[in-house]
């Protein structure tokens, strides 16, 4: 790395470059609200981004591009207090069906699912305005955004 980039910096871009392609970190340096901001705005929902990549594989240029972008796109987000929170699932991976004899890969119309990013914003609108913004989306990959909640009686499972 350059020398000109703080240890935090390097930190971060290396963990959204692995988010980007394909790794796990966790973001925990969102700034938390003041007491007044949070009295004045309702209480921020929970989102979760599901990203599959497209379809072509991407050049070693166009992953440091996306890596980059991806780095300014967190740290605006953080610091709109979104909380991101980003897992990366494994390679391996086994479709199985409800009735299924032969455990499989998925079938070709559910797409390979990559990473997930959890975050929080004020309402579903703002949820896919914040997915629409994402850079990966200039890389081929496909973001689809849902409302997340902890299973009914999932306090009991701990």
């Amino acid at each position: 790395m350059n020398s000109r980039w703080s240890a935090r910096s390097r930190r971060l871009l290396f963990i959204l470059a692995v988010l980007a392609i394909g790794g796990t970190a966790m973001l925990g340096f969102a700034q938390s609200p003041s007491a007044t901001a949070e009295k004045a705005s309702p209480p921020m929902q929970q989102f979760v981004l599901l990203f599959r990549p497209g379809p072509r594989p991407l050049s070693e240029a166009d992953l440091k591009k996306r890596a980059d972008a991806v780095l300014v796109w967190a740290q605006l987000q953080n610091e709109q207090g979104r909380k991101l929170d980003p897992r990366t699932l494994g390679k391996e991976r086994l479709w199985i069906a409800p009735d299924s004899v032969n455990d499989q890969v998925a079938p070709a119309d559910v797409g390979s699912l990559g990473n997930l990013l959890f975050l929080e914003a004020r309402d579903y609108a703002e949820a896919v305005e914040i997915a629409r913004s994402h850079p990966g989306l200039h890389f081929g990959t496909s973001v689809e955004v849902r409302a997340w909640s902890r299973p009914a009686g999932a306090a009991s499972l701990r």
